[in-house]
């Protein structure tokens, strides 16, 4: 058996603070859900991959403040809103020099409004609870390209575009650290009553085959990472088992419902039993108390794998 170790805040280098890569607990009420992650490239100034909604702000905040810190650069894997949806808020506090966001992800990011009318039509109270993103200043906003490598003092950072959960998804290899941020490429890795879990994130509308080919793009890259850091929840390792196993679930969960669509079963609580019988991270999160759980990383991610099929996208 691998180890697993999640790491809340590490420090790579005990002697030096601008190595510090820390992970910030978002959620009150709801905790290990939604992660932050701030890098230091000076002793006061940061990196902030994927600053979460704006209902968490405060919290962020609040952290960033009791460390004397000044976010600097802000990169969002996506711009769906419990990832990015406070980087304008911080922009509006902070003298942020850049916000790097995939290309196909700026427009929103400059004016939200058709973000959050999608977003409220697809997540439905859940976009409440993560709030109305506030749009960011373009010239601030910075476009990589794919495979790019951008340098801050001692960081590097290379930016992967890795489609299929969303067009506007990128994953960013840290170096020398050899952390791989996935954003919702990965899926999401959870502690669920002592259990650790991982699911995807696959709501409509996915991409499969584009999913798939992500995942073996980061997994091709090299130097070869160590952690993996999904947004939902930590950083962890050992990164090639665990984005393996995500791997054949992903492809499970494909077959196991492409089937049972085949045999004419449509329901998604029917489907989601079957699924369970094959998967036990499925059962743990149905299991779970916490109905967003359900609702947000088994039954939405399903309703998005039941659209591709009908699609065509798979096999």
């Amino acid at each position: 058996m691998f180890e697993l170790e999640l790491l809340r805040a590490i420090k790579m280098d005990k002697d030096h603070e601008n190595e510090r890569v820390s992970v910030v607990d978002l959620l009150n009420k709801l905790p290990g859900i939604i992660s932050a992650f701030v890098i230091n490239i000076t002793k006061k100034d940061v990196i902030i991959i994927d600053p979460g909604p704006s209902s968490s702000y405060e919290r962020l905040k609040d952290w960033i403040e009791s460390r004397d810190l000044k976010p600097k650069y802000i990169i969002v894997t996506h711009i769906h809103i419990d990832h990015a949806g406070s980087t304008g808020l911080i922009c509006k506090d902070y003298p942020v020099e850049k916000v790097f966001v995939h290309p196909r992800g700026k427009k929103h990011l400059i004016n939200p409004s058709k973000l959050w009318t999608a977003s409220r039509e697809v997540l439905g109270p859940v976009a409440e609870l993560y709030g109305n993103p506030e749009p960011v200043p373009e010239n601030i906003i910075f476009t990589p390209k794919d495979m790019e490598e951008i340098s801050f003092n001692n960081k590097t950072f290379k930016f992967i575009f890795t489609p299929g959960h969303a067009s506007h998804h990128m994953s960013i290899l840290l170096l020398p650290n050899k952390v791989m941020f996935t954003g919702d490429s990965a899926g999401v890795i959870l502690d669920i009553e002592n259990k650790l879990i991982q699911a995807p994130t696959t709501p409509p509308i996915f991409k499969p085959k584009l999913y798939l080919e992500s995942i073996n793009k980061m997994t091709s890259i090299n130097p070869k990472p160590l952690f993996i850091a999904p947004t939902h929840f930590g950083m962890r390792k050992p990164f090639y088992e665990l984005i393996e196993k995500h791997r054949n679930q992903v492809i499970r969960w494909l077959e196991t419902v492409s089937r049972t669509i085949e045999r004419g079963v449509e329901d998604v609580n029917e489907i989601i039993e079957i699924l369970a019988k094959k998967d036990t991270d499925v059962k743990t999160i149905m299991q779970s108390k916490t109905d967003f759980l359900k609702k947000e990383f088994v039954i939405n991610s399903i309703l998005g794998v039941i659209d591709a099929i009908k699609r065509g996208e798979w096999p």
